[in-house]
């Protein structure tokens, strides 16, 4: 075993010094992957269209730009019908009506603009009143979305209302104005706004008398004036939104000429309609249960004529390994879902990204594809679903066109990759080494590993995911290709509690965290070591989130087993989060606690299920990176951890990111932790 001193002075070692290589392999890595972020269909005469965006992120000017792929459909393939454009970036987000029509949302120094265009001619021009409508989240993934009325004479879309203006000094400017959390900073109250383009107005649309927040605007295709919409119930405070879909909410169907509101159905989530072409229908993702969990299982149903029918039920305990475990990871429909009478689906099943084809007359689903690859439908067109698909070890991928009616693949064309994404991470000349991915059976749940194709024993880095109700997919990433070409196996553990696998695995984890998801993951490195080319003397552990929960609860539990731990805004002590966390349910619901504040008893429970609690076990060194912005993981529980550490003589080393939140994602910081990552492990793995 390393001595202390030598420990200490490894952990002040620069990733620069140790392996200058080191950034330009992880812009290889990145720069394998498609990025395909999604697509929409423009139909123009005779002729289909498909405009393709994806995101590059650009390191040097610490952001993610915009482009546009644009291909023909033409007898089921896709042919490219234009060169790459970026975006500009004052462009927030676009909505194209039936006609062909296009509205542009768009962010000046005077405000927000809406412009509308015809065959690529700027024909109406709207300037929003800053003090009428605030920030634009025409593409924000929980509330947002833009919708064209059915005569086109109206335009839907979502924005927040404006803060209150401040007239004078010590006129109310400090008063606390409650946010949405992590990713919401500066949103309070998101509204549906509707232009009249023929009368050159907008109105805010008046939520019903519970509705806290309103958005996922759609009008029907038929009726020009019925608008459904999804409302948000109020809580006792505003909870954090992003990437929790058991929020109370309700789908409304309004008359926009009566100003009437009518409730689609009871079910204490509703989410995402979608009109089908004549209107008739109005698919939509529910719940009738209000789960605690974060995310979990939904159900599928369809309104017509005041009747709802359930199309897809959430079953309890599905064999995954042979039929469908029902609908999980899917925040929304796509835009345009419907084909016929078929939905297409985006779902996990098991660990893979699948696309599903649901009749919602006879209620069969057929999975698109092989169970080895992940797909994931970008948009549907005459008939035809426009698929990306992508692998572990397959970087770039490719748009696959599929026959919804049959579910055959008609076509594969390769996406391109990204290509060099900054000049200070120029990328290698020679390929990448070959990729191998095995998916390792672990009782009821499954695990994923990755290594370089016929490489001898390898390190192996075990990577737990956040959520914790979330799954590591079957798609490429960057990150975890990174580490293999690092010289290491990476071993990323979907224990049970992970989404995917049915609805009584996922509850089987809240009350048993810390205990049942750290044994699931320590029987899964067993078994990885058992039966497969590894090092078992050379195990380190990363995870971010809940994975950091994971990792810190780990090293703890099996101080011998780990050399090292890598944490990214890791949550230590629970207690501390009930009144510092954007989603305090969330301690509730994991912990099977309750109070808040917490009383005596549930604190002592909280810090005995913390990681903090073990902290005079750990012995590996570890590595900290904290987004100071973090909304939903306060930097104080990975600051805390830290100084216990220092404080008990133990080696660790902290990244502290200004400017960053919860998911450490902007392109500069994303490039400098999974470097100084990589770094820190072949330290303690490969030195």
């Amino acid at each position: 075993m390393l001595s202390r001193a030598l420990l200490l002075k490894l952990m002040t070692t620069t990733a620069a010094a140790l392996s200058p290589d080191l950034a330009p392999a992880y812009a290889r890595a990145l720069g394998q992957a498609s990025g395909i972020d999604g697509a929409v269909a423009i139909t123009s005469g005779s002729e289909v269209h498909v405009a393709v965006t994806r995101s590059l992120p650009d390191v040097e000017a610490n952001k993610k730009r915009r482009q546009t792929l644009r291909y023909r459909l033409d007898d089921g393939s896709l042919r490219r019908a234009g060169e790459l454009a970026d975006d500009p970036e004052s462009v927030v987000g676009r909505c194209r009506a039936q006609s062909g029509k296009l509205a542009v949302f768009s962010k000046t120094d005077e405000g927000s603009v809406v412009e509308i265009y015809e065959e690529d001619v700027l024909v109406q021009r709207i300037q929003l009143d800053k003090k009428k409508v605030g920030k634009l989240l025409i593409g924000d993934a929980m509330v947002g979305g833009a919708s064209w009325s059915a005569d086109e004479a109206l335009l839907a879309f979502v924005a927040d209302a404006p803060a209150p203006e401040q007239k004078a000094a010590f006129d109310g400017q400090f008063r606390f104005r409650e946010e949405l959390g992590e990713k919401y900073v500066g949103v309070a109250a998101p509204r549906v706004y509707v232009i009249d383009l023929l009368e050159d107005t907008v109105e805010a649309v008046e939520p019903p008398p519970d509705g806290v927040y309103e958005g996922q605007p759609a009008f029907s295709p038929v009726r020009p004036r019925q608008l459904a919409t999804v409302v948000w119930s109020s809580q006792y405070r505003k909870l954090g939104l992003i990437y929790c879909f058991n929020r109370p909410s309700s789908i409304y169907l309004r008359d926009l000429d009566e100003d009437v509101a009518e409730k689609l159905c009871d079910d204490a989530v509703q989410r995402s309609p979608r009109w089908n072409g004549d209107g008739s229908r109005l698919a939509f993702l529910a719940s009738a249960d209000p789960f605690e969990t974060h995310d979990g299982a939904v159900e599928l149903k369809v309104w017509s004529a005041g009747t709802v029918d359930v199309v897809v039920e959430a079953p309890a305990a599905p064999d995954y390994r042979q039929e469908c475990p029902g609908l999980w990871s899917c925040p929304k429909l796509l835009e345009d879902c419907w084909s016929g009478d078929t939905l297409v689906v985006n779902s996990l099943w098991g660990s893979a990204p699948s696309v599903l084809l649901v009749d919602t007359k006879d209620k069969s689903i057929t999975r698109v594809g092989d169970a080895d690859n992940a797909h994931s439908a970008l948009c549907v067109a005459n008939g035809i679903a426009v698929v990306h698909t992508s692998a572990p070890e397959v970087a770039a991928g490719a748009l696959l066109t599929v026959d919804v009616r049959t579910g055959d693949i008609l076509a594969s064309t390769a996406a391109p990759p990204l290509g060099v994404i900054s000049k200070a991470l120029a990328t290698f000349d020679a390929a990448p080494a070959p990729l191998k991915c095995d998916v390792i059976p672990v009782d009821a749940f499954e695990a994923l590993l990755l290594r370089e194709e016929g490489a001898e024993k390898r390190p192996l880095v075990v990577s737990v995911h956040g959520g914790p109700h979330s799954c590591t997919p079957t798609s490429y990433s960057a990150a975890l290709a990174f580490l293999v070409s690092r010289g290491f196996a990476v071993l990323s553990v979907n224990y049970r509690g992970s989404t995917g696998f049915g609805k009584a695995l996922l509850d089987s984890l809240p009350g048993n965290i810390g205990t049942q998801d750290v044994d699931d993951c320590l029987k899964a490195i067993e078994v990885c070591c058992s039966t497969q080319n590894v090092d078992r003397e050379r195990i380190a552990v990363v995870g971010g989130s809940h994975g950091g929960f994971l990792g810190a609860h780990l090293v703890a539990r099996a101080p011998k087993l780990f050399k090292a731990c890598a944490l990214r805004n890791p949550v230590t002590n629970l207690g501390a989060m009930v009144g510092s966390s954007d989603i305090p349910d969330w301690v509730a619901c994991e912990c099977a606690s309750s109070g808040t504040p917490p009383g005596p008893e549930v604190l002592k429970k909280l810090f005995a299920m913390s990681p903090i609690s073990g902290i005079d076990r750990v012995e590996a060194p570890v590595l900290l990176a904290l987004g100071l912005k973090d909304r939903r993981v306060p930097p104080s529980q990975g600051l805390e951890y830290y100084h216990a550490l220092q404080a008990r003589g133990k080696a660790a080393r902290l990244l502290t990111y200004p400017d960053d939140d919860h998911a450490l994602d902007t392109p500069r910081t994303s490039a400098d932790h999974w470097v100084e990552i990589a770094a820190f492990l072949e330290e303690q793995l490969l030195g």
